[in-house]
């Protein structure tokens, strides 16, 4: 797994306390064993670092709102015309259309708004903020590990790549 980070200082989650040496560790535990790749998807020169990468990579995640690796030009039809084997999944609050695709969102509101923080409540009868981020790993990144597996048994038998659009809200 190559992560790709902006410099200079990469990744917000590494200032939070506590720390393991320079990283929080909350850092170490969600990046352990990756390699880091510092670039500026916005420096044309910097993307061009990245192109190597891509060549021989399965699976690129993207994690933007929708439009924007496309804007840096490394939407779906660029990166598959350097590896069209790439099976490319954008993971976001709205997937890539409709009313809400461009409106950004997190965990909490996800479950607010598909129902699932109602079903928490405390003594007073008021919702419970839930101790994980519930909506993201279920409605995200479980619908995205399946479907990046299903299509990297498809790419094996018939060589094809594809665009995976998953939305948080959607898998809630």
């Amino acid at each position: 797994v190559i992560k790709i980070e902006r410099p200079p200082d990469g990744d917000d989650l590494r200032h939070y306390d506590p720390k393991i040496g320079r990283d929080s560790a909350q850092y170490h535990t969600l990046n352990r064993g990756k390699s880091l790749l510092l670039v500026d998807l916005r420096d044309a020169a910097d993307r061009l670092r990245v192109e190597p990468w891509l060549k021989q990579a399965d699976i690129l995640i993207d994690q933007f709102r929708p439009g924007v690796l496309e804007r840096l030009g490394l939407g779906y039809d660029a990166v598959k015309s350097i590896n069209p084997g790439i099976i490319y999944c954008s993971l976001t609050g709205w997937g890539q259309t409709g009313p809400k695709a461009d409106k950004a969102s997190h965990d909490l509101n996800f479950l607010a708004e598909s129902g699932h923080l109602g079903l928490t409540s405390g003594a007073d009868g008021a919702p419970v903020l839930p101790p994980l981020l519930a909506a993201d790993i279920a409605g995200g990144v479980y619908p995205a590990i399946i479907n990046i597996l299903l299509a990297f048994i498809r790419r094996q038998a018939t060589g094809m790549g594809t665009h995976l659009d998953i939305a948080i809200s959607d898998g809630l």
